[in-house]
């Protein structure tokens, strides 16, 4: 071969060489930086789909643009869309257009396009949601819901406190309520937004029932006690107790003391033991002299005040209040006192228990609860006392008697 033969193929193989990093410089560009630095890729890469869609997404956001920006802004994307046409960004930012545009028509079928494409698309789902919801179709918006929270993680700190707050309207419930049954990827984070800005106590026990949680599991405990709380925070005790019930498979509409022998697993707050951790005083399980389990009680430094409580619903009616207890402080005064109160404010019964020096030794006490403004009660168990104070308490019982 000669020289000039040779020369010409090393030339186009150079050439090649050299357009072919272009492109592919260019392709990768497109699809890492292009969304921060638009301007930049677009200059390497005048025909990436994504500088585009960015460049025709800050012409639309800005305050007020002109009717030739929006035009050229169309065609740029129109022409991004022929060179990609799998492309569900360029399509779904025409339908933006073409919305901007006040052309509902054809802003419609730009979004609906885009998501036949891809489902990935938040800003085709975002527009679609209200599409949907501004013609009263329940259903496919929360359809567009899912798929938009499912897309994206940030989108859901936008959609959940929306869909919390639509879901108090019958219609959105009835249709959620299946939705949330199948447990898609967003509901811990949609239960965890209805403890701490739920308003309708109703729905959030609807909700919680429909998931069917596992109270064996400490992630979804939690979140139940969150909801919980938050109905009882919105005066809706009596709800909170019977989804406590419905949730522990309890047919009763009202609720005694749970776990009086210290026991049994761990059950629902407030609705179950709550145990200080303090360091200076704290309560825990543990073998009680006789045999069995019970709650010791420590309080140390002179530190006072509340060790344990458990929030219950009684009936009204006349109470017995039982148990039995052993003091192993040194002195011999009484240390641990029990209170009973209406939640809503209201005292039934403070008791001291007895100084005693016996191993164990027996108590009991009779209290009423009210006929009104008293549908939960704490039981609370408090430190009367500073010093270093070591008491154990068992087998209480909480039993309705005739006056």
């Amino acid at each position: 071969m000669s020289f000039g033969g040779n020369f010409l193929r090393v030339g186009v193989v150079l050439v090649g060489g050299v357009l072919a990093l272009w492109i592919s410089i260019g392709v990768t560009l497109n699809f890492t930086i292009a969304e921060r630095y638009p301007d930049l890729v677009h200059e390497w890469w005048p025909d990436g789909v994504t500088p585009t869609v960015v460049s025709a997404g800050r012409v639309l956001s800005s305050p007020s643009p002109s009717a030739a920006s929006v035009v050229q802004t169309r065609a740029s994307l129109r022409a991004a869309a022929l060179r990609e046409p799998v492309s569900s960004y360029a399509l779904g930012m025409l339908g933006a257009v073409a919305d901007f545009q006040e052309d509902e028509a054809q802003a419609q079928a730009f979004f609906q396009s885009s998501e036949a494409m891809s489902r990935r698309n938040l800003l085709t789902e975002m527009w679609l949601i209200e599409d949907a919801v501004s013609h009263g179709d329940v259903s496919e918006a929360l359809s567009h819901y899912n798929r938009a929270m499912l897309v994206s993680t940030k989108s859901r700190k936008t959609l959940l406190p929306i869909l919390v707050s639509a879901t108090s309207e019958p219609d959105v419930l009835a249709n959620l309520l299946p939705m949330l049954a199948q447990k898609p990827l967003w509901w811990k984070a949609y239960v965890n937004e209805m403890g701490a800005s739920g308003k309708d106590p109703a729905v959030m026990s609807a909700a919680v029932l429909a998931l069917k949680l596992d109270l064996s599991d400490p992630e979804q405990k939690s979140l139940i006690e969150r909801v919980l709380n938050r109905m009882i925070a919105l005066n809706d005790e009596k709800g909170a107790l019977q989804t406590a019930n419905d949730l522990e498979g309890r047919t009763e509409a009202y609720r005694t003391i749970q776990d009086g022998e210290f026991d049994q697993a761990p059950g629902l707050l407030p609705f179950a033991w709550w145990l200080s951790q303090d360091s200076n005083i704290q309560a825990y399980r543990g073998k009680v002299p006789g045999g069995g389990e019970g709650l010791w009680l420590e309080t140390h430094d002179d530190t006072g005040g509340g060790i344990a409580r458990q929030l219950i619903g009684l009936e009204p009616g006349h109470y017995l209040f039982s148990g039995i207890f052993g003091d192993q402080t040194s002195d011999a005064v009484n240390h641990l006192a029990i209170e009973l109160s209406c939640r809503q404010g209201g005292r039934l019964r403070n008791f001291n228990l007895p100084s005693t020096k016996e191993i164990r030794q027996s108590f009991r006490f009779e209290f009423d609860v009210p006929l009104s403004s008293c549908h939960t009660q704490w039981v609370k168990f408090r430190s009367v006392l500073g010093g270093d104070n070591k008491v154990w308490i068992d087998k209480i019982n909480i039993k309705k008697i005739s006056q």
